[in-house]
């Protein structure tokens, strides 16, 4: 169940899929490779919970803020961004 989140959650963390992921951080945002850590940090906290009957509704509500918080930078790898490592929508 949280095996997804934790492994999406590397690539923020890995060349060259970190460069990709910071590709698609929409322009109007500030420092994408703060907001590619910090998104990867809670990828992972939100895997974890995910794993823990305790915290599993809460961080399921904390993966669909997150999924649509991050709706913009696919809305950028969309309309292709110049990477060859940002992911890819086909």
């Amino acid at each position: 169940m949280g095996a997804v989140p934790l492994c999406t959650g590397a690539t923020h963390f890995i060349e060259p899929q970190r460069s990709g992921l910071e590709a698609i951080v929409p322009a109007i945002i500030p420092r994408p490779d703060l907001v590619i850590t910090l998104s990867g940090l809670a990828e992972f906290i939100l895997a974890v919970g995910l794993f823990l009957p305790r915290t599993r509704r809460w961080a399921a509500i904390g993966a669909v803020l997150m999924l649509l918080a991050l709706f913009p930078a696919n809305i950028v790898a969309a309309a292709g961004a110049i990477h060859p490592a940002a992911p890819s929508t086909c």
